[in-house]
């Protein structure tokens, strides 16, 4: 109960095992990644040694293009003033609920990648081995990228 609380109060993400994500993707592309990502875990030696585990999950806070209503994607925009902010505050509700994190892992794109360091930095774990992978990258939007999306569905 306590942990489905913090997900709420964590800017609607979920959380319990710092993995910044830039995607909002579902169940099956999250499923892909892991599996793809102990491809990754196998060649860093990360040794999983307890029984029971928690996963933690934090989106990046906003983008500069999420400010500005764009579709984002794959384009490496950095995140907003608030977004910084946002991220802030998620790594010191998770302090607060004294989660330590044994791994961490995050997409390739910078907002991803500054959204863990935050979190990490906030929760005095920046010494936490870090996995990058693409397969955490935000879906691919193709010709929508970049483009506005009110606009977008107006048209």
């Amino acid at each position: 109960k306590r942990s489905a609380m913090l997900s709420r109060n964590l800017l609607g993400r979920s959380l319990k095992f710092a993995v910044p994500s830039s995607s909002s993707s579902s169940t099956s592309l999250l499923s892909s990644s892991l599996s793809s990502l102990g491809r990754h875990t196998r060649q860093t030696h990360i040794p999983f040694c307890r029984q029971k585990h928690t996963l933690v999950l934090v989106r990046h806070g906003e983008s500069t293009w999420n400010l500005e209503n764009k579709f984002t994607g794959w384009v490496d925009v950095p995140l907003s003033p608030k977004g910084h902010e946002e991220v802030k505050a998620a790594g010191q509700l998770i302090k607060a609920e004294g989660i330590e994190v044994d791994y961490a892992f995050t997409s390739t794109l910078k907002r991803a990648i500054r959204t863990l360091w935050h979190v990490l930095e906030q929760t005095d774990q920046m010494w936490v081995p870090t996995v990058k992978a693409w397969e955490l990258n935000e879906r691919h939007y193709g010709a929508l990228q970049g483009l506005d999306k009110q606009q977008t569905v107006d048209k």
